[in-house]
């Protein structure tokens, strides 16, 4: 930004922290294009729309530490430039997180998902050699859909005592299952 740009962006935004409210919108815009600039050759294109947006709250938020007699330049690239960080600090960590979707992958609702599997009748079988606390935990919680609270309520079993039952019942299944599946292959 040359010295007559940041001269013209400092009046812009001292008459709009004054009030002038069509200073300020001419501000925003113009110091939009400005970071614009400055992102693109320091992120990734298809991301940089975000940091600018998220750069205007920033400035519009800190607008009061401006001053006057300081370039605003320098003032909105380093506000520019923390958001920056702080997006793509964010933005690695969900990357890091995420696996890719396979191309042509189909979600199915978990109805249609377990009717279409093999799986079911041995879930059901599986679970019905559960020990009755257990089981009756984890029918109400998976397949009634009843909170921890309400499954106390219903069989009389603390909130803990629910819990335990279905961890224990969880882990029993999930045994009982690999056991099946490693008998299968």
């Amino acid at each position: 930004m040359d010295s007559t740009q940041d001269q013209a962006l400092s009046q812009l935004l001292t008459q709009g922290i004054s009030g002038d409210s069509a200073a300020y919108t001419d501000f925003l815009k113009q110091i939009s294009v400005v970071l614009r600039r400055f992102l693109s050759s320091r992120m990734p294109l298809d991301l940089v729309e975000d940091v600018v947006q998220d750069t205007l709250v920033a400035i519009h938020k800190a607008r009061h530490t401006y001053r006057s007699e300081n370039p605003v330049g320098p003032w909105a690239y380093t506000i520019c430039r923390h958001r920056m960080i702080d997006f793509m600090r964010k933005y690695r960590r969900i990357q890091n997180r995420e696996t890719p979707i396979p191309e042509g992958f189909e979600f199915k609702a978990p109805e249609e998902a377990l009717k279409t599997t093999d799986k079911l009748d041995s879930i059901l079988t599986a679970l019905k050699h559960l020990p009755e606390k257990q089981r009756t935990v984890i029918e109400m919680m998976k397949v009634q859909g009843m909170t921890v609270k309400e499954t106390s309520a219903k069989t009389g079993l603390s909130e803990s005592a629910v819990k335990v039952n279905a961890f224990r019942g969880y882990q029993t299944l999930r045994r009982t299952l690999q056991l099946e599946t490693d008998g299968n292959t």
